[in-house]
């Protein structure tokens, strides 16, 4: 499930990111572009042409390195909660939410549904995996007459 989400994730963010610097002069309104080259065009071009494939490259990461797996769920679910947490205070500020920024905000929410989810079900594959090791190593100090560890008392 988790290396489904971050493959996803992965792969749309970094296309997000080449759309949004090489189709800027095609769809700019479609977009979100500012208008000129001023801060707001830096900023643009640092969250969507930066920020979203940098995290997207991060998914890719944990979709094929199994032990990063986990933790690269949870930080992208931290990251896109913030960011949909922005953009919430910003619309609480008064922010005027168009179609685009609202379909954005949904997105977002998506995402940090779907982190969640597969944060859950890593963390369950995991614990799943640890049992089965135990059981198979068949906990040699619990049959010896030794203290149980911490691990054989939690079954």
């Amino acid at each position: 499930m988790a290396r489904g989400v971050l493959l996803v994730f992965g792969v749309a963010s970094v296309l997000w990111g080449a759309l949004s610097l090489f189709a800027t002069q095609y769809f700019p309104d479609w977009l979100g572009v500012p208008p000129g080259k001023g801060a707001a065009f830096i900023d643009f071009h640092s969250i969507n042409t930066g920020l979203w494939p940098g995290l997207g490259l991060f998914a890719l990461a944990g979709a094929t390195i199994e032990r990063l797996r986990k933790t690269a769920t949870l930080t992208l679910l931290v990251c896109t909660a913030s960011i949909a947490g922005g953009r919430v205070i910003a619309l609480a500020l008064g922010g005027q939410a168009g179609v685009r920024s609202s379909i954005t905000l949904a997105l977002e929410f998506a995402m940090v549904a779907a982190f969640s989810v597969a944060y859950v079900s890593e963390k369950a594959r995991l614990a799943r995996e640890a049992r089965a090791k135990l059981d198979q190593a068949g906990e040699p100090e619990a049959k010896e007459g030794k203290p149980a560890t911490p691990n054989a008392m939690q079954r």
